[in-house]
This record gives C-alpha cells, sequence and structure tokens, in this order.
C-alpha cells in the first residue's frame, strides 16, 4: 500500500511538475502573438487612416469639381434662356414716348417670335442699333419685307395698304411722298415719337438678324401690354 501510494504521489508531483513546462511554450507562442497583434496593429490602423484621409481629400475634391460644374452648367443655362426664351429690359430715352416713360420702364421681352420669324407690323421689338451695335434700342416695326414705306417731312411715315394706328395716329398712303420697298430680310423700325427718334427714317431698312425680341409689356411702372 506504501508502495503503492508513493507511486501515485510521486506520479502526481511529476504532473505538477511537468504541467507548467508544457504549457509555457503556448503561452509565450500566445504572448508572442499578441505582442506582434499589438506591435502591426497601430500600423494597421496608421495606414487605416492614412487611406482614408485620402479617401476624404477625394470626396471633398469631387464635391467641390460637382459644384463648380454644376455652377458652371447654370450659368449656361441661365444665359441661354435669356438668350433665347425671354429677359427683362430696362426701355430708356425719350424716343418710344408715350409707349415708355424717357426715364426708363422695365418690360418683358420674348425671343420666340424672333426666332420663329413670326414678327408682324406694330410689334414693339429691341434690336442691335445698326450705328452702334453694342447698343440696344426700343422700336416698334413698320415695316416687313415687300412693304412700300412712304414719308414726308410733315407728316409719319406710312405703310401702304396697312392703316395701323398706335399712339392715336394713323399711317396712310400718300402719292406725293418718298416711298421705298422694303427689301427681303429687312424690317422698318421707328419709335413712336417720331418728333424726336433716330431710326429707319435715317438709316433706311435694317437687317433681321440685328431684331433680338419682342416686347410683350410693360411691368414698371405702369403694367400695360404694348
Amino acid at each position: 500500500m506504501r508502495g503503492k501510494g508513493a507511486k501515485i504521489a510521486s506520479l502526481a508531483a511529476r504532473q505538477f511538475v511537468e504541467k507548467p513546462f508544457h504549457c509555457t511554450p503556448l503561452g509565450l507562442r500566445d504572448s508572442i502573438g499578441s505582442a506582434r497583434h499589438l506591435f502591426l496593429q497601430p500600423s494597421v490602423a496608421y495606414s487605416s487612416d492614412k487611406n482614408s484621409g485620402s479617401g476624404d481629400k477625394d470626396a471633398h475634391h469631387g464635391s467641390l469639381v460637382h459644384r463648380l460644374t454644376f455652377f458652371i452648367q447654370s450659368l449656361a443655362a441661365a444665359y441661354l434662356f435669356r438668350e433665347h426664351v425671354c429677359e427683362l429690359t430696362v426701355c430708356v430715352g425719350p424716343s418710344m414716348m408715350p409707349t415708355f416713360n424717357p426715364k426708363g420702364d422695365v418690360a418683358f421681352v420674348e425671343h420666340i417670335s424672333v426666332a420663329r420669324q413670326t414678327i408682324e407690323v406694330g410689334d414693339v421689338v429691341i434690336a442691335k442699333s445698326v450705328q452702334n451695335p453694342r447698343q440696344v434700342v426700343c422700336k416698334r416695326v413698320l415695316g416687313l419685307p415687300g412693304d412700300r414705306i412712304c414719308s414726308s417731312s410733315n407728316r409719319y411715315d406710312v405703310t401702304e395698304n396697312r392703316g395701323r394706328v398706335n399712339g392715336g395716329q394713323s399711317w396712310v398712303y400718300g402719292e406725293d411722298d418718298d416711298c421705298v420697298v422694303i427689301p427681303p430680310g429687312h424690317v422698318w423700325l421707328q419709335g413712336d415719337n417720331t418728333m424726336n427718334s433716330t431710326d429707319s427714317r435715317h438709316y433706311g431698312p435694317v437687317p433681321y438678324a440685328t431684331l433680338k425680341g419682342r416686347v410683350v409689356c410693360r411691368l414698371y411702372p405702369d403694367p400695360k401690354w404694348v
């Protein structure tokens, strides 16, 4: 019994002594793995942060490009709308009295009629001045291609066979007046205030291409159709 008990005690002691020796390599490998993980983790994290910063910069750059593109497209759309659809303009000067105030009235102008070539006699238009292309004038159309315009020193310019009435004045045809036949691709422009207007009476018919738009109405200060 004693021999058997001593043998069991010796075996237990041997296992107790051998167990730490057996577990130490595992613990060492675990410690090395943990140390390696802790050592490499900051590097991985730093690399991740660096990539994240680059991504943020790319996203910010993309946002700026998107905003700039949107801004340029908006300007282009506004320009095209203003040039080809409609706009607001200010008519200044005495040549269109009493339709417009000489101090300046805000008018609504549409460009579709000019583009479709549906301008008619009696329409008020804005056009590039043939005397100064940088200047825009506001006049009334009194003649289209093929019309004969006649004038005299004591009468209003007239359009044959039209009998248009504007501002209380009627245009009639006189045999003894000087007459001009409007050539193709041209119109006759004249201010309503014939006593104080530089128009086709001075420089003749103007090319249709100089027309920019038709004045639809006066918006301010006294709204009215023109």
